[in-house]
């Protein structure tokens, strides 16, 4: 008896080492304190991304790396914003730049867009703030001609809770967040003030997107998206369908560095393989 006692005493004690020398800390960030990467679910202090999309080469899944679809280079600041998008074709020309600029507390103020190597911007956007230095205001210009605008309301946090896109004509959004910050239901409406569709949101304990639904303004369900993660936060797998014309495409993500951004991923559209992507990744 004495010695059934002794093993369970140290069991326990082995148990409660394990828990302690494993903690893990949920910390979720909510969505008006995150910076792009963050939004975009990318680890580490990233500073360049080269994404490459290549077509499927055969049933095998096999990507023709040596013939790129597109290429498209995302830089980043060392604080985790996006400041220029650079898009080329598959000879390695440039199609188009895009450079955001900030202000010196770190808001966004202009976003210019040029057409393959021009110094001269085909179009921008200037985006506004209110007293609080919460956004108001994003307005879209093409050369020196308006296109359109969006207004937004914000809740005491910042939060936007409604933006109306100023264009032909006005449509209206509601927006929705969860107890800790997170984006859990948008509504978009129709010129007249009814319902179009919404969406709502779901996020697992550590506040990663899982399930993502549409819905008809009568709740039929048109479009859902679905997310899985392993146990370090890791995108496994997306999948969504598309309920209005009966297509599922599955997105698998089957490399990660150590940081733990993918690598490399492979889709498919109703079972036959599409296209692939990979990603080359640079940190300050």
């Amino acid at each position: 008896m004495k010695k059934i006692r002794f093993l369970l005493c140290c069991l326990a004690i082995i148990l409660v080492g394990i828990a302690c020398k494993h903690p893990k800390e949920i910390v979720i960030i909510p969505d008006i304190e995150k910076n792009h990467l963050q939004q975009n679910h990318i680890f580490g202090q990233v500073r360049e991304i080269r994404t490459e999309s290549f077509s499927l080469k055969d049933s095998n899944q096999k990507i023709m790396e040596d013939r790129p679809l597109s290429i498209m280079i995302q830089h980043y600041s060392s604080d985790g914003f996006l400041t220029e998008v650079i898009k080329m074709n598959p000879s390695g020309d440039t199609l188009s730049v895009e450079k955001l600029h900030y202000s010196a507390d770190g808001k966004v103020q202009e976003r210019n867009a040029f057409l393959g190597n021009d110094t001269i911007a085909s179009g921008k956007t200037i985006f506004e703030y209110n007293h609080y230095g919460f956004k108001s205001k994003e307005t879209y210009y093409m050369g020196d001609s308006l296109l359109w605008d969006i207004t937004y309301k914000t809740d005491d946090k910042g939060n936007v809770v409604e933006m109306c896109v100023n264009r032909n004509e006005p449509l209206r959004h509601k927006i929705f967040y969860n107890k800790v910050g997170l984006l859990a239901r948008m509504e978009e409406y129709e010129p007249n003030g009814k319902l179009f569709k919404y969406v709502t949101i779901e996020y697992d304990n550590y506040g990663d997107e899982v399930n993502r639904r549409v819905f008809k303004s009568n709740d039929e369900l048109i479009e859902y998206t679905y997310k899985q993660y392993d146990q370090q936060g890791r995108l496994l797998k997306a999948i969504y369908e598309d309920r209005l014309h009966d297509s599922q495409e599955v997105s698998k993500y089957d490399q990660h560095d150590a940081e733990g951004n993918w690598l490399h991923v492979i889709n498919t559209t109703n079972g036959q393989p599409v296209y692939g992507s990979k990603r080359t990744i640079q940190y300050y």
